[in-house]
Parts: C-alpha cells; sequence; structure tokens
C-alpha cells in the first residue's frame, strides 16, 4: 500500500512539474531567436560560384551585379531578445544583429555592419521566419561582403 501511494506521488509531482515548467520552455521560445547567417563575398574577378550558393547565385547577380560568390562564413544560433550576436566575417568586417521583439513570425531586429572601428551600416528591419534578408558592405579590393540574415 505504501509503494502504491509513494507511486501516486511520484506521478503526481512528475505532472505538476510538468505543467509548471511548460510555460517557461514556450516563453522562453519566444525570447529566443534563432538566427541562419551567412557571409558571401562577391567579386567581379571571376564567375566562380560556391556549391552552397549555386541556388541563389541568379538572385545575387541581378540585385548586386558581381559575377562571383563565394561562401566565407555560415553561423547558426539563437540569440535572446535584445542581446547581440556578433559575427566575426573577412576583412575585419563584423556583423551584428540584436532582435528586439519577436510577434507571431516577425522579427524585428537591428543589423550593423562594422568595417574594423567604422559603422557601415545600422538599420532595423522587421524580418518574417524563414525569410532571407540580404545586406552589403563594399570592401577595399571592389569587392562586396554580402550579408543573408534568415531568422527562425
Amino acid at each position: 500500500m505504501a509503494f502504491v501511494r509513494a507511486l501516486l506521488l511520484t506521478a503526481v509531482g512528475l505532472l505538476v512539474c510538468g505543467q509548471v515548467a511548460a510555460p517557461a520552455r514556450a516563453d522562453d521560445k519566444r525570447s529566443t531567436v534563432q538566427f541562419q547567417v551567412l557571409g558571401i563575398r562577391a567579386t567581379k574577378k571571376n564567375s566562380e560560384v560556391s556549391p552552397e550558393l549555386k541556388r541563389l547565385a541568379e538572385l545575387l547577380k541581378k540585385r548586386y551585379k558581381y559575377t562571383g560568390f563565394k561562401l566565407v562564413k555560415r553561423v547558426s544560433e539563437s540569440v535572446r531578445l535584445n542581446k547581440t550576436l556578433t559575427v566575426a566575417m573577412i576583412d575585419s568586417c563584423t556583423v551584428k544583429i540584436t532582435p528586439q521583439s519577436r510577434k507571431d513570425k516577425q522579427v524585428r531586429m537591428i543589423v550593423e555592419i562594422q568595417k574594423g572601428s567604422k559603422k557601415v551600416l545600422r538599420i532595423t528591419a522587421t524580418g518574417e521566419s524563414g525569410r532571407t534578408q540580404f545586406y552589403a558592405a563594399d570592401l577595399d579590393n571592389g569587392d562586396a561582403l554580402i550579408i543573408a540574415i534568415t531568422p527562425r
């Protein structure tokens, strides 16, 4: 009898803990954003395209008027709202992404591109979960750094 009582108390305890923890997990999902960030070197010096970028190549060619695209960085990371994800790229460029809010599939974020200590771009944007947004910065050698950001 004592064994059955202990078993029932354990089951009730686990049930209560599971129900208490569930809202915290749901709240945690709303307070973090998963980002996929791609760093792409764009050039007019050649027409080579990284295999990972084959599907994006035509869009990139039309949008940016470059011929070659090389994937130089890929990062997939979660970041809490109002915290900053910092990604070091190439040629002393750094990308900073700060998600400010998340509502349904919309993510409001601040995107910054820095080259050394100089801010090249700072924009507040709203992105849709699963949709990629592109930002670019000129590099010293005539190439460009294209940043592709996909919130999830």
